[in-house]
Order: C-alpha cells, then sequence, then structure tokens
C-alpha cells in the first residue's frame, strides 16, 4: 500500500495541474479577508450598526467566500486526477501491474484527499494572515476554530466528490462541466423546482446547501435556521461524498478499462 500512495504522489506533483489549480483560491484568499472586512464594517458604521456584529460577519464572509473557492477547485483538481487516467490510458497498465483495482483506487483517493485538505488548510491560513493583518478588529477568536473544522470537512467531502464524478464519468471534461454547473447555477434551479412542487425540505439536503449550513453553521456559536444545521448538514453532505465514491468505484470495479 505505501507504495501505491508514493506512486500517486508522484504521479500528481510531476504534473502542473495540482498547483495551477491551487492559486486560484489562494488568490481569493488573499484577498477576500483584506477587502471584506472594511468595506463590511463601513456599511455597518453608515446604518449605525453594531461594529462587533459587523466585525464577525465580515469575519465569516471573508473566509467564507476563500472557502467556495477552494472547495470548487479541490473538487476540480480531483476531477482532474482521476479522469486523466482514464483520458490516457495510464490506468490500464497501473490495474495490470498490481493485485487489485482496490488498493490502486484506495491509494488515489487517498493521495487526493490529502491535496484537497492541504488547498483548504493553506487558503484559510492565508485568509485569516490577512484579516489580522489588515484589521485587527477581525474577531477570529470565535469564528476561527468553526470555520477551519468546517472548513477541512467540506475540502474533504467535495474533493470525494470530484474525484467520484471522475471515476464514473472516466472524462474530465465531463466531471469538470458537471461540477461547475451545479456550483453555479445547478443547484439553484433544481433547487427552485423542487421548492414550487412543495419539495423545499428536499431541496434543502442538496449538497451545496448542506456545504453552506456546514460552513455558517460551524464557525457560527449562534445556528442559522434558515440553512441546514449541525450534524445533519456535514453528514449529509459526507453521505453525497460516500454515495459518489462508492458508485465510481463499482463502475471501475465492474467495466473493462481498456
Amino acid at each position: 500500500m505505501i507504495g501505491l500512495l508514493n506512486s500517486e504522489f508522484r504521479k500528481v506533483v510531476s504534473l502542473r495541474f495540482w498547483w495551477i489549480l491551487g492559486l486560484v483560491p489562494l488568490v481569493v484568499g488573499a484577498f477576500s479577508g483584506a477587502v471584506t472586512l472594511p468595506l463590511v464594517r463601513a456599511v455597518a458604521e453608515g446604518l449605525g450598526g453594531d461594529g462587533t456584529v459587523a466585525n464577525s460577519v465580515a469575519t465569516v464572509f471573508g473566509v467564507v467566500v476563500a472557502l467556495f473557492f477552494v472547495v470548487l477547485f479541490g473538487a476540480v483538481f480531483a476531477a482532474v486526477n482521476v479522469g486523466t487516467e482514464f483520458r490516457y490510458g495510464t490506468v490500464t497498465p497501473t490495474f495490470t501491474t498490481t493485485r487489485s483495482r482496490d488498493g490502486v483506487l484506495a491509494a488515489k483517493l487517498a493521495v487526493t484527499s490529502l491535496f484537497g485538505l492541504g488547498y483548504c488548510l493553506v487558503v484559510v491560513l492565508v485568509s485569516s494572515a490577512l484579516l489580522l493583518t489588515f484589521s485587527s478588529d477581525a474577531d477570529l477568536t470565535s469564528t476561527w476554530p468553526g470555520l477551519l473544522g468546517s472548513g477541512l470537512v467540506v475540502a474533504l467531502a467535495w474533493t470525494l466528490i470530484g474525484a467520484g464524478l471522475g471515476l464514473v464519468t472516466r472524462s474530465t471534461v465531463g466531471a469538470t462541466v458537471t461540477l461547475v454547473v451545479w456550483f453555479t447555477i445547478g443547484e439553484l434551479v433544481v433547487r427552485g423546482i423542487l421548492s414550487g412542487l412543495g419539495g423545499g425540505a428536499v431541496g434543502a439536503m442538496l449538497p451545496m446547501s448542506a456545504t453552506v449550513g456546514t460552513v455558517v453553521n460551524g464557525a457560527s456559536s449562534n445556528g442559522v435556521e434558515e440553512l441546514p444545521l449541525w450534524p445533519g448538514a456535514p453528514l449529509t453532505l459526507l453521505f453525497w461524498a460516500l454515495a459518489l465514491v462508492a458508485a465510481g468505484w463499482f463502475t471501475v470495479r465492474t467495466r473493462d478499462v481498456t
């Protein structure tokens, strides 16, 4: 197993896409925290609001914006990392030279998840550091542990979702397009349809809704009841991740990879 892990790690670092995909969320994280705090505080002061509340809101919002891009690009990285093997046919010699496909898949998912968690950790640290650098009023004491913990949960889940889609579709393009469309408008459309049919509660269990609930309610001392609450939100998101990984695993084990 150690040999498979080393092999998968070398495959990732030998290609440029792992750090190229990590640049965008890093840049967004660098600027979101620095820009959000003064803007939100200025608006709050103009409206005569509580500056302490404004600091808390700005801190959460700035890091959440960065986390949104971390989650998206982490999922895209996973889809590309897995799908590339099928696109160029490199998965065939890998499977034929190892004892079982299960070990290869487990190693690939483990390494891919490690990079997804790394993306999240770096971006949250950068965003938080810049918040403290640009303003000493940033409220990180109460929000940072929750943001980091919930951020790591959603980063892991969406990395697995991206990998699962890559295994199911065996296509970097198909999996990437699916992820981007779902992130931007797909789930909003589905939720709108479900709400119109009286299925609003079902819409709250969709991946993006569970993601927002996990992060916002994980960082907030007072839960936002309009969003999925803990522990239901992270458990729902992890369910989607495991379901897609299971579907992809089953597909790879039962279909001819040549």
